[in-house]
């Protein structure tokens, strides 16, 4: 006889044999779920490098072709001849503009182009945690450069035959089809301080904006340019004749960029905007739409930048002028900033993980991962010329 010894499992072993896939099975969920969390938490990463990457580029670009503007004035003089123009009346002080503690709707709603009143403010006292920056572009895609006509005694000049105080420049020939009523220019001059040293860094760059309100050509000879000043958003009361150009100073042409965050609280989305201001004579105040950059910032603060003579000085949003120290005494004075944005992931962490805005007092403590980076531009155009 053969005996079968075979038989079934008991109801105890199979009970275990359950637990034991029950317990496999949950394991393996877990790490799964914890793979999927840290594969999402490395995407994020990834997303937010590869956004903040593509704005600092935008950035860069836009800084890096800033106009130096020094203008000459009154307590600033070019040395050329006297100047009797305040500096206070100078309605662009610089081709950068810091606006703490500002955004989109501050900047959408303002009438003027002046320095804001609160630039020298305690840093602390800003209820708003971005900025806003503005500043001035060469327009590349009208580039060139006119030179003024060296026929003309005095150029430039002030005129009241045009209906109020303006400036009155006269161009060369080779300008005529270049120079167009409306637009926005800045008028720039290199003097030398130190005629008998014979080199390169005497020489500093002033520089005025202006925008031309009349042009009318003799073709062939010369092109004669206004700015008027009355009720004028960019032109400076009184004209550039009142700055010390002389008739070596040379024209190019300008335009405005601005960047500002919105935290979506109004009518508009949240996210970087950017938009320029480029004037003409059906819309000579040229401010054009804004466009969303990104909508995952949460955050840009700006961080201005002097070289004085105790060195490097980082400014904490808002300026601290140095009275004493001439070359941290204005906005002429800045030579870059340092960017800082936030960037926040559309996705959330499913781990239970919390985050926190670092720009803001609120704590957030929600499931998305933030990118807080900072990046630093110098401004290539400055007065020096070595």
């Amino acid at each position: 006889m053969i005996r079968n010894n075979h038989r079934g499992f008991s109801l105890i072993e199979l009970m275990i044999a359950i637990a034991l896939l029950s317990f496999l099975g949950l394991e393996i969920a877990q790490y799964l779920k914890r793979q999927q969390a840290t594969m999402l938490a490395s995407e994020s990463s990834e997303a937010n490098l590869q956004r903040s990457e593509i704005v600092k580029q935008l950035f860069n670009g836009d800084l890096k072709n800033a106009v130096y503007i020094q203008p000459s004035c009154e307590e600033n003089p070019g040395p050329n001849r006297d100047v009797d123009r305040p500096c206070a009346e100078i309605k662009i002080p610089s081709g950068f503009m810091i606006y703490p503690g500002a955004g989109y709707t501050e900047l959408n709603g303002a009438t003027d182009i002046l320095p804001p009143d609160n630039l020298e403010a305690n840093v602390e006292d800003l209820t708003y945690a971005s900025d806003a920056i503005r500043f001035a572009l060469y327009d590349f895609e009208g580039s060139f450069n006119c030179s003024l006509s060296k026929e003309e005694s005095v150029n430039p000049s002030i005129t009241d035959s045009v209906g109020g105080e303006a400036e009155r420049l006269w161009a060369g020939p080779e300008c005529e089809d270049l120079i167009e009523e409306g637009h926005l220019y800045v008028l720039v001059e290199m003097f030398d301080e130190d005629p008998y040293s014979y080199t390169a860094d005497d020489y500093i760059q002033y520089a005025n904006v202006f925008q031309a309100t009349d042009v009318s050509v003799d073709p062939g000879v010369e092109v004669q340019i206004d700015a008027l000043s009355t009720e004028n958003l960019f032109n400076q009361p009184g004209g550039l004749g009142l700055s010390g150009y002389s008739n070596y100073a040379r024209i190019y042409p300008i335009k405005f960029v601005e960047w500002a965050y919105d935290d979506g609280s109004g009518d508009h989305a949240k996210g970087l905007y950017r938009r320029e201001i480029i004037p003409t004579a059906q819309d000579p105040e040229g401010y054009q739409d804004w466009k969303l950059i990104d909508a995952t910032v949460d955050g840009i603060q700006f961080y201005p930048v002097t070289i004085g003579s105790a060195g490097f000085t980082q400014h904490n949003r808002t300026m601290s002028f140095d009275d004493t120290d001439t070359a941290n005494d204005g906005m002429e004075d800045i030579r870059g900033v340092t960017t800082r944005i936030v960037f926040k992931s559309p996705r959330a962490r499913t781990d239970g993980s919390t985050y926190d805005n670092p720009l803001t007092d609120t704590v957030e403590s929600d499931a998305y991962p933030r990118l807080d980076t900072s990046f630093y531009v110098g401004l290539q155009n400055t007065e020096e010329l070595n």
